[in-house]
């Protein structure tokens, strides 16, 4: 039987959380703490002040809310081999499970929008204009709804790679040039 299609070489660079260089890195580990919500790889994280998990001595942590949540950054969760099934749903880590966040490194995102090298770094907190839901992922603007921002702008961080909108970039993140984790 002869092929119809040719294969595709083109092979994507990474998934969202991988590491995207050879560079040092600081992972944390910490856990879930969304009352419901799934955390997906490769999105940003933020220190959870007002729940604290009862049953290990890791810092909670969950998907930003709020524009004053850019200096709760703990960094971006990390996609690993080492979550047993249980712990992963259908987008990504089940409440009450440990895993890893990169407060400083670079790890692949999705990003919302066409973005360069030289961009700034955004996080999303709210839904924003279109498809943009997900919370904790990045973007080149505020994304201002009805003159609300939906996204802030992320000190410490970088774009390391160029992507199209729905792509995979790299992002560089410091949690200490954000003075975001206490060391």
């Amino acid at each position: 039987m002869a092929q119809t299609t040719a294969p595709s070489f083109d092979m994507a660079p990474g998934l969202p959380g991988m590491k995207a260089d050879a560079a040092p890195e600081r992972i944390l580990s910490r856990v879930n703490t969304e009352a419901s919500a799934e955390i997906p790889f490769g999105v940003f994280v933020i220190k959870d002040t007002a729940a604290q998990p009862s049953t290990s001595t890791a810092i909670g942590v969950k998907l930003p809310a709020a524009s004053t949540d850019s200096v709760k950054l703990e960094g971006i969760a990390v996609r690993s081999a080492h979550h047993d099934e249980t712990g992963i749903g259908t987008v990504g880590l089940k409440p009450g499970i440990l895993f890893g966040v990169e407060a400083e490194g670079c790890r692949w995102m999705r990003t919302e929008q066409a973005v360069t090298r030289a961009d700034p770094v955004f996080c999303r907190f709210a839904t924003g204009s279109g498809t943009n839901t997900q919370l904790g992922a990045v973007r080149k603007d505020a994304d201002t709804v009805s003159s609300n921002a939906t996204a802030f702008a992320v000190k410490g961080a970088s774009f390391e790679s160029d992507a199209a909108a729905g792509g995979l970039v790299k992002v560089r993140f410091s949690a200490t040039a954000n003075r975001a984790v206490s060391l």
